[in-house]
């Protein structure tokens, strides 16, 4: 058994992978999920106008919301498998949350008896895991928008 000392620097910086791994995972599965939502609801919205007000919109005007609501439509499909991977995008950002939660509590107690190899380990096993959950764009810009709003990361810059 090694003797270790406390190494708060590496504590935050895998804290701090750990944080915008986590949100920026769980703003990617909240994309996905918004974005299948609005990609069926538009069609449905669409049909109520064509239905409803058909005699009062040009035809060419019906055309147009026909086309676009196969459009949206058909990105339900090309992104069908994108959105069977929600939950699995929740999941592995929880193991994120997981190793953060362990590492913010072991840098408030001072914990000398942490296992920061075994933290790396683990961040380096969840960052394999990421290659199947890769992080969106819109994912990415949510996470830096939110992170702070959403999370406790003032022990960071301690």
């Amino acid at each position: 058994m090694s003797i270790q000392i406390f190494d708060a620097s590496s504590i935050k910086k895998i804290a701090e992978d750990s944080a915008y791994t986590f949100k920026g995972l769980h703003k990617t599965a909240d994309w996905f999920d918004l974005s299948s939502k609005l990609y069926l609801t538009i069609p449905i919205l669409f049909s109520i106008i064509s239905l409803g007000f058909d005699s009062h919109l040009h035809p060419v005007i019906l055309k147009i919301l026909a086309v676009i609501s196969m459009f949206t439509t058909s990105l339900v499909f090309i992104n069908q498998n994108k959105y069977q991977l929600i939950d699995g995008y929740r999941k592995l950002a929880n193991q994120y949350k997981e190793l953060y939660d362990s590492l913010e509590l072991a840098f408030n107690n001072k914990d000398s008896d942490y296992d920061i190899i075994k933290a790396k380990d683990c961040i380096a096993h969840l960052d394999q895991k990421t290659v199947k959950y890769p992080i969106s764009k819109i994912g990415r810009i949510w996470s830096k928008k939110f992170i702070t709003k959403e999370m406790n990361l003032s022990w960071l810059n301690q």
